[in-house]
C-alpha cells in the first residue's frame, strides 16, 4: 500500500464580529491486494493451506516458468502418483501474474464565515463537500487460474461518490446575573449524496499486453459495460437550548424535523426530539463542606432520552415501484424490478442513558459510568410474497422489525505518575458489557442463513446449527445430538446415518437421520458482549510513548476454514489436526475417520457444527506511537522558517493478539456488509500489521 496525504486549516479574525475560515485535505491511497477468495482458483489462503508440500513451485520446463500442468488448469503433479484434488493452481503464478489494484482519492473540504454582530450572538453559514472516487482494476492471467476459462479477463471499475452539506445556524451564548447560562441554537442544513459507478468488462483477449493497465479499446472479443447511479438527499431543521444555574443544575432539550428522499412523499418528514438533565452534587453545600468527601473533585449524575431517525436504510428509495433495464432475446428493454411501498416510515432508535461522572483528587482521576439503552423500531425488513404474485424477488419493503441494544459503559482516566522530573504516565481504561435482541420480525418467522438465524428473543445473527457428540471410539464415525436428545453417528463406510447404543457402539442397525430442520438450534452468539481499551501514555521531555490495547470476547467464531480447509480429505494438504484422526478401535478422539469424498458429510461442511465453534475473546496491542516534539527553544532558533511546532513519530498498528482461537484472527469475518452473519471465519485474510513514520509540522 502506498499513501500521500495532506492538510490544511486556515481561520481569520477579520475584525470583533467578522471570522472566515477554511479546512482542506487530499489523500491519494494506491493498494495492491490479494486474490483473496475462497475458492480453488482465487483464494490466497486457501490455496496456500492446500498446496502439497512436495510439489515445486517453479518449473523450468514449463513455458510459464511455473510448476503447472500443460494445459494450465492446475498446479503440477510432479512425481506424485495422481494430481492434486480440485484443480487448485500454483499460487505463485496467480500472486505473480494476476493484478488486483484498487485506487483511492480524497478531497474533505469546508469553508464558513461567522458573523457576531452584537455580543454572544453568532451567525454562522459552512458548506463543505467530500469528493470520493475510487478505481479498481482486476486482471487475470489467461495462461492459468481465474482467467483460464475466459482466456484473460479485466474488470475495470470507476466509482464516484460526491457529498456536499450545507448547515447554517443563529447560536446565543449568555450568562445572566452570574448564575443563569443560556445557550441555543436554531438551524438548518441541507445534504445531498450522488454515487456514480462504471464498470468496464473484457474477456477473450487478443494477447497477454492488453491485460496490463487499463481495458483497451479492440482488444477482447467479449465486452460488457455496467454502471448505475443513485442520489439521495436529507433536509433538516433542528433547535437546541441548553441551560444551567450555577453550572449545578443542567438541563438541555433538542428538537429535529428531517426529510429523507428515500421516503415517500407523504411520510419523508419526521420530528425527533431528545432531552437531558444533569446535576452536579459537588456544588450543592451539603457535599462541598463535608470533610469526609474533600477527595472528590467533581460528581456529576445525569440523563437524556433521544428519538434519532436512521438516514442509512438499506437499499434507495424503497418506497417505488422502480422498472429496471433487461434484455430479452439480445434486445434491450425494461422490466418491473422493484416493488415498492408507500407507507414505510422512519426506522427509528429510542435511546436512553443514565449515568454519572466522578473526578478525584484534584481531577487526577477521572470515572465515567453509563446505562444504555437503544430501542430499534420500525426496521425495514423484506417481507415474503407469495410467488404467485409475481413481486420480484418475492418480497416488498415493509416496517416490521424490532430490537435492542443495553449494557453498561464505564471509563477510569487519570494520571498514574506526576514526577516533578517531568515524567508522567497517564492510563486510559474503557469497559462495555452489551445485549442484543431482537423483538419483532415479519410474522415472527426465522431468518434463516448459511450458518446463522434471526430469531425473535435472541441475538441478531446467532449460530444456528447442530450439536457435536464427538467420535464413536467403536468405528470412527462422527456423531451429533438430534433434536430429541438421541445421538445420531454417520456410518461413513456405509454413506448413511445410524441410532449411536452407547450399550454397544459398534451397532449399526438402527437407521437415522440428520435432519437441517428437527436437529438443528441456536448454538452460539457471533457477537461480542464485552469489549474495552486500555491506553497507556509516557510522557519525559518532549519524548512520548503511546501503546493501545484493545480487548473483546463472550462471543463465538464459526471456523468455516478448520471445517472445510484445514480438515479436507483430498490428496491435498491438512492442518496437523488430521493427524489426531481415528484409526485403530477403542480409540477416543475428536477427529473422525479419514475417508476421501465424504469429508462433506463427515465435518458437515456447510453448516455451523458446535465441532468448529470456538471461543473469539482476544487482547490486541492495537497502536504503539514514539513520537518526539521538538522543544519551542530549537524552534526559536529556525523562527525564519515559520516552524511553530514539530513532531517526529513513528507507529506500529496491529503489533500483537492474544487468544485462544485457532484461527489466523479473531475478527475475521467474510462478510462486511450483514451484521447478521458476523463471526464466520472463511478462508478469510487477516488484519494486517503497518508500520508509520511520519513528520508533523504546524506554521
Amino acid at each position: 500500500m502506498r499513501r500521500y496525504s495532506f492538510r490544511s486549516n486556515v481561520d481569520f479574525k477579520i475584525n470583533k464580529w467578522l471570522k472566515v475560515g477554511k479546512s482542506l485535505s487530499f489523500s491519494h491511497a494506491v493498494t495492491e491486494g490479494l486474490n483473496t477468495g475462497t475458492n480453488a482458483l482465487s483464494g490466497n489462503l486457501i490455496g496456500a493451506a492446500r498446496l502439497l508440500p512436495n510439489v515445486r513451485v517453479l518449473d523450468p520446463d514449463n513455458p510459464t516458468g511455473y510448476n503447472i500442468t500443460p494445459n494450465g488448469a492446475a498446479l503440477g503433479q510432479d512425481n506424485n502418483l495422481r494430481p492434486v484434488d480440485n484443480n487448485f493452481t500454483n499460487l505463485a503464478f496467480v500472486l505473480d501474474n494476476n493484478v488486483l489494484k484498487a485506487t483511492t482519492r480524497r478531497i474533505l473540504g469546508n469553508a464558513y464565515i461567522e458573523f457576531s454582530p452584537i455580543e454572544g450572538l453568532a451567525i454562522r453559514s459552512q458548506i463543505g463537500v467530500d469528493l470520493l472516487n475510487t478505481e479498481d482494476f482486476l486482471s487475470y492471467d489467461p495462461r492459468h487460474g481465474d482467467g483460464r476459462g475466459a482466456n484473460g479477463l479485466l474488470i475495470s471499475t470507476n466509482r464516484n461518490v460526491n457529498l456536499w452539506n450545507w448547515q447554517n445556524t443563529i447560536s446565543y451564548n449568555k450568562t445572566f446575573a452570574e448564575a443563569h447560562t443560556l445557550n441555543a441554537v436554531v438551524g438548518l442544513e441541507y445534504q445531498r449524496i450522488d454515487v456514480r459507478t462504471f464498470t468496464a468488462q473484457g474477456q477473450n483477449f487478443s494477447d497477454l499486453f492488453f491485460l496490463q493497465e487499463n481495458i483497451v479499446t479492440g482488444s477482447a472479443q467479449t465486452q460488457l459495460i455496467a454502471g448505475g447511479y443513485t442520489p439521495s438527499g436529507l433536509e433538516s431543521y433542528f433547535a437546541r437550548v441548553n441551560y444551567s444555574f450555577k453550572d449545578k443544575y443542567l438541563l438541555s432539550i433538542t428538537v429535529r424535523r428531517d426529510g429523507l428522499s428515500d421516503l415517500a412523499e407523504n411520510n419523508r418528514f419526521g420530528n425527533f426530539p431528545g432531552g437531558s438533565i444533569g446535576w452536579r452534587i459537588s456544588e450543592e453545600g451539603f457535599f462541598s463542606n463535608a470533610s469526609f468527601l474533600e477527595f472528590v473533585s467533581d460528581f456529576k449524575i445525569r440523563a437524556s432520552y433521544a428519538v434519532v431517525g436512521n438516514t442509512a436504510l438499506a437499499s434507495s428509495f424503497p418506497y417505488a415501484g422502480l422498472f429496471g433495464s433487461a434484455q430479452y432475446g439480445g434486445i434491450p428493454g425494461i422490466q418491473f424490478s422493484q416493488a415498492g411501498n408507500s407507507d414505510l416510515q422512519w426506522e427509528t432508535s429510542n435511546k436512553l442513558d443514565v449515568g454519572f461522572d466522578l473526578s478525584l483528587f484534584q481531577n487526577r482521576v477521572n470515572i465515567t459510568f453509563d446505562y444504555f439503552r437503544n430501542d430499534v423500531d420500525d426496521l425495514i425488513l423484506a417481507a415474503p410474497t407469495p410467488a404467485s404474485v409475481g413481486i420480484p424477488g418475492n418480497s416488498i419493503d415493509r416496517n416490521v422489525g424490532a430490537l435492542e441494544n443495553r449494557g453498561v459503559e464505564l471509563r477510569i482516566a487519570g494520571d498514574a505518575i506526576r514526577a516533578n522530573s517531568g515524567f508522567t504516565w497517564n492510563v486510559d481504561f474503557n469497559i462495555s458489557f452489551i445485549q442484543n435482541e431482537i423483538k419483532r420480525l415479519n410474522k415472527d418467522q426465522d431468518i434463516i442463513l448459511e450458518y446463522t438465524i434471526n430469531r425473535v428473543g435472541e441475538p441478531i445473527g446467532s449460530f444456528y446449527g447442530f450439536t457435536w457428540a464427538g467420535v464413536n471410539p467403536a468405528n470412527g464415525n462422527p456423531m451429533w445430538v438430534k433434536g430429541d436428545g438421541s445421538i445420531v453417528q454417520y456410518n461413513i463406510a456405509g454413506n448413511n446415518y445410524r441410532l449411536f447404543n452407547p450399550e454397544d457402539p459398534g451397532d449399526l442397525s438402527q437407521a437415522s437421520s440428520l435432519s437441517s430442520t428437527a436437529d438443528r438450534s441456536i448454538i452460539g452468539n457471533g457477537n461480542p458482549t464485552w469489549l474495552g481499551g486500555l491506553t497507556n501514555t509516557f510522557s519525559y521531555k518532549g519524548i512520548e510513548l503511546q501503546i493501545f490495547l484493545r480487548f473483546s470476547g463472550g462471543n463465538e467464531i464459526m471456523n468455516v476454514t478448520r471445517q472445510a480447509t484445514l480438515l479436507n480429505m483430498g490428496f491435498q494438504n491438512n492442518g496437523r489436526e488430521i493427524l489426531d484422526r481415528w484409526t485403530t478401535p477403542g480409540q477416543v478422539t475428536n477427529v473422525p475417520l479419514v475417508w476421501q469424498g465424504r469429508e462433506n458429510t463427515i465435518n458437515n461442511t456447510g453448516f455451523a457444527d458446535t465441532r468448529f465453534l470456538e471461543k473469539g475473546d482476544f487482547l490486541r496491542v492495537q497502536n504503539i506511537i514514539l513520537s518526539y516534539n521538538f522543544p519551542s527553544s530549537v524552534l526559536q532558533k529556525i523562527s525564519k522558517t515559520g516552524i511553530r511546532t514539530a513532531r517526529v513519530f513513528g507507529q506500529i498498528q496491529n503489533a500483537f493478539v492474544f487468544t485462544d482461537y485457532s484461527g489466523l484472527d479473531p475478527e475475521l469475518n467474510q462478510s462486511n456488509t450483514t451484521n447478521s452473519a458476523f463471526g464466520i471465519d472463511n478462508n478469510t485474510n487477516p488484519i494486517i500489521r503497518s508500520v508509520t513514520f511520519g513528520l508533523n509540522l504546524g506554521f
